[in-house]
């Protein structure tokens, strides 16, 4: 089979198999907490199911993939679904061709395992994201028994020659960590795969195909029992695997205060203060801004109205407020609360 029958094969395998949704994707959204105006990097898009669940809810997305095909094919799911806030770039992971701090949120999707440097493109990531800005990070986990993860990468290469390497819960946390991101939030999601449509999506020929069946229908007790291995009448059924969805942001060395109640002051030069419970005024640089509030129902929460960021206050009332300056408030707004060990919702 030449290299593009099997590109094509797996683009069209990618958009309608199981990446198309998953409790993983959910959290994507869940973590990343689009308030509305960010600018959003998907690496590694695959068929592009990622930057299309973000797409409604931010200012704009741009997807990459090293492989032509996959963006044509994530090209053509934005434009059946009707969503034209995208861009498509061709790129690897370990060069990304954007400036620095030119992104609010940057995420990565079941393509991490692909990379050919790990460290290295991690550390694309951190540099082209924005100060304050959020990195979601989704992909395979290794099992902690090392017959079982040398089984799995073993039988996931075979499968796909372009897979390179499953890590540990604890590798992968390290990798980002290493380039500077500081891990906030992790959460682990077994996934179900049903066997043959995962077998088909790696797009290989049906000789390898059935040595991934051999292999799986042999393998060691381990793995059946670290991957669940579903085996039925001679044929493998299923098997499960552990997905990883950590939520991380570049490491600063910002510090807040608070004076008397109700004020935070960051030492970035800015500062928030609640005005009872409907409002609050954020200030920097000589100017400030009113911005709808309430405080919510849950304990130590205050949600903030995004529409409501829209000009700084008299006498700088002509200085409008543009969809990336709407953005760096709310987050700073959600720093200065977050370090007061209160939570912040973006209404």
């Amino acid at each position: 089979m030449s290299s593009g029958t099997r590109w094509e094969k797996a683009a069209e395998a990618y958009a309608t198999g199981e990446h198309k949704a998953g409790r993983e994707l959910e959290l994507v959204v869940d973590f990343a907490a689009p308030a509305g105006t960010e600018r959003v990097l998907d690496i590694g898009t695959g068929a592009g199911h990622t930057a299309l669940a973000l797409a409604p809810r931010v200012s704009s997305v741009v997807l990459t993939d090293p492989v032509s095909m996959m963006l044509a094919t994530a090209r053509r799911l934005f434009t059946e679904a009707g969503i034209r806030n995208a861009e498509f770039v061709e790129a690897v992971a370990e060069r990304l061709p954007f400036p620095d701090e030119s992104f609010d949120i940057v995420t990565t999707r079941l393509a991490a395992h692909h990379f050919d440097d790990v460290a290295k493109a991690m550390h694309e990531i951190a540099r082209v994201l924005r100060p304050g800005g959020r990195f979601i990070f989704v992909d395979t986990m290794a099992p902690s028994d090392d017959e079982s993860a040398r089984f799995q990468d073993e039988v996931e290469t075979l499968r796909d020659p372009t897979h390179r390497r499953i890590y540990t819960r604890e590798q992968w946390i390290g990798f980002s960590e290493g380039a500077g991101l500081q891990v906030e939030k992790v959460d682990v999601v077994q996934k179900s795969h049903p066997f043959e449509p995962w077998l088909e999506r790696g797009g290989q020929d049906m000789a390898t195909m059935q040595r991934v069946r051999e292999r799986f229908l042999n393998a060691p007790a381990s793995a059946i029992r670290d991957l669940q291995i579903t085996v039925a009448d001679g044929l493998v059924i299923s098997f499960t695997d552990s997905k990883l969805v950590l939520a991380a942001r570049p490491l600063t060395n910002e510090k807040f205060s608070a004076p008397r109640p109700n004020l935070i002051e960051s030492d970035a030069g800015f500062s928030v203060e609640v005005l009872g419970r409907t409002g609050m005024l954020y200030a920097q640089g000589g100017r400030s801004l009113h911005i709808y509030s309430e405080v919510l129902a849950k304990p130590r929460a205050i949600g903030i109205w995004r529409d409501s960021i829209k000009r700084w206050d008299p006498p700088n009332e002509g200085h409008v407020l543009g969809p990336n300056d709407r953005t760096r408030i709310i987050e700073n707004v959600r720093r200065a609360f977050e370090a007061m060990n209160q939570e912040l919702d973006v209404i």
